[in-house]
């Protein structure tokens, strides 16, 4: 029994003593100010302050760090009476006087620009090694896009922390470009589209030739392959005798789709959908509606010309019938084309 406690004891001591280091480590503090504005922006852009933000988001989740809020800052700058413009420091001489005044461990401070074609971000953190202020690391990024920001943000702040490598590639606007002309896009979102159908079947082929007329459709994508949709068309014509009867077709769909993306900009694709059709025939004298259900299958091909703007084209096959006292087959084929645009 004795053996044990003293075994036990001894494991104790062990990880006890292993342990002081983490137990006696403090975070470090670490200052973060709002990027400085530079040519090509106006003094009142929020972006200066977007990276603040991002870079502050990125140490905390980093760890290891405390960060010291600008509250903090201008309350320890009031009671050392320091005669300083704080939102006016952004050089390097004024910053570090900033440092010694706070007594912190680390500044992470930089500038943002703008020359009408890309974004400039420079960011710099100063080291404080006892009594002496040290230009500790700095870097540069150039980019296009506004929706690089985050991006941009994230990496200087995993740079400036802790040295870690940055991806320069993802800023090299040409190496993009090839990457983006072969990258999948799916054409989705919402469909506006021109319809042309030939009715297939007797007696409804006997009377009318053909139907025209348009829809509305919206596609929604799971990967890179299959998309579900669903949407309304209407289409109309006037028999082939006389010329004074008119049909319409009201089809309600809902369906799926199954396509390849090619080239980084053409989708060939199939897809099927289950129908439900509201029939009207009508005269200057007479009118008679029916509702119909059945289904089409159809076979066509995108063109993906933008990010979110699409041209289509498709042939299909509907097969339908309605529920009056002949069971009048509707069915028949469509040629469909139009234009599809992702919010």
């Amino acid at each position: 029994m004795r053996k044990d406690y003293l075994i036990f004891a001894f494991q104790f001591f062990i990880v006890f003593i292993i342990s002081l280091p983490l137990l006696s480590a403090e975070q470090k503090s670490i200052y973060i100010r709002e990027f400085s504005i530079g040519q090509g922006l106006k003094y009142s852009d929020p972006v200066g302050n977007r990276i603040k933000d991002y870079i502050s988001e990125t140490v905390v989740d980093e760890g290891g760090y405390t960060i010291i809020s600008d509250d903090e800052v201008k309350e320890i700058i009031k009671q050392e009476e320091l005669k300083m413009a704080m939102d006016s420091c952004t050089d390097d001489a004024c910053i570090k006087k900033l440092m010694k005044s706070i007594q912190t461990d680390f500044v992470i401070y930089g500038d943002v620009s703008h020359d009408k074609k890309s974004y400039h971000v420079t960011a710099k953190i100063l080291d404080r090694a006892g009594n002496t202020i040290k230009l500790s690391r700095i870097k540069s990024l150039t980019f296009k896009d506004d929706d690089k920001i985050k991006m941009a943000s994230v990496d200087l702040a995993r740079y400036l922390i802790s040295g870690k490598a940055i991806d320069m590639e993802r800023y090299d606007d040409a190496y993009q470009a090839v990457i983006e002309a072969y990258e999948k896009k799916i054409p989705a979102g919402l469909s506006i589209y021109y319809m042309y159908f030939t009715p297939s079947e007797t007696p409804f082929k006997s009377y009318y030739d053909s139907l025209q007329g348009g829809g509305l459709d919206y596609y929604y994508n799971f990967g890179y392959y299959i998309s579900v949709f669903g949407g309304v068309n209407y289409v109309q014509g006037s028999d082939n005798m006389s010329g004074k009867v008119t049909v319409s077709l009201n089809n309600y769909s809902i369906g799926g789709r199954l396509g390849y993306p090619l080239f980084g900009f053409v989708y060939p694709y199939i897809g099927i959908a289950g129908t439900v059709t509201w029939f009207n025939e009508r005269s200057s004298s007479d009118s008679a509606s029916f509702t119909g259900y059945g289904g089409n299958g159809f076979a066509g091909c995108a063109f993906i010309v933008w990010r979110t703007l699409t041209f289509w084209g498709d042939y299909g096959m509907s097969m339908a019938q309605l529920d009056d006292e002949e069971s009048t087959d509707i069915s028949g084929t469509s040629i469909r084309g139009g234009v599809m645009y992702k919010f």
